[in-house]
């Protein structure tokens, strides 16, 4: 019942410290804003819209089973592969990314994340990294900084360059739906009736 209601949506105070890292986005918000961000985001996850992708999906696969393969029979993580994988996914989806433009590779990325996720586990679990004031003169308020400027220097290139295919575009006059883009299908049709072929009138011998 609680997790199904659509009243009480307020996230615990430990989620303000995804703050410098996601602003006010949809994890963190509560209310009528992250009802608002939700209902933006829901059509993107539409079955249409991921099965677009399966060439995508299958193209990076091969690759990280190909990086697999070079350690041959010795014990290895495949945490760091799979993470790399899933990041240059994300990236070349949800970012409109080419891992071959890319100035940083998607295990850095997928580094500066998971080392960013490490650093909000240690704020919740220490007390005395909760104050903010505190927690910017420590050693991991620093590393923080750096690992943002990562994150966010990625995120920052994508929406100007984004900026700069629109407005070349426009200029163009090419604008058109990129292959992201859902496009709802198109309203069925009511089935064609079947021509009935007429009874035999041929009597019998």
């Amino acid at each position: 019942m609680i997790l199904g209601s659509s009243v009480h949506l307020d996230k615990s105070t430990e989620y303000r410290f995804f703050k410098p890292w996601l602003g006010n986005g949809l994890l963190i918000s509560s209310g009528e804003k992250w009802r608002s961000h939700r209902k933006l985001i829901a059509p993107t996850f539409h079955l249409n819209v991921l099965k677009s992708f399966l060439e995508l999906f299958n193209a990076n696969s091969r690759s990280v089973v190909d990086k697999m393969r070079k350690h041959g029979d010795k014990l290895f993580d495949v945490h760091d592969h799979m993470s790399e994988c899933t990041v240059e996914i994300l990236l070349e989806t949800a970012m409109g990314v080419n891992k071959r433009t890319q100035d940083k590779s998607g295990f850095e990325y997928a580094k500066a994340v998971m080392d960013m996720c490490d650093i909000l586990h240690l704020r919740q679990t220490h007390v005395w990294l909760r104050p903010d004031i505190i927690f910017h003169l420590t050693k991991y308020g620093k590393a923080q900084e750096k690992l943002l400027d990562v994150i966010h220097s990625l995120t920052k290139k994508v929406l100007r360059r984004r900026n700069e295919d629109y407005k070349q575009n426009k200029a163009a006059g090419v604008l058109r739906p990129s292959r992201q883009t859902y496009q709802p299908p198109p309203p069925l049709q009511p089935p064609t009736p079947k021509a009935v072929a007429p009874p035999n009138q041929g009597g019998r011998g």
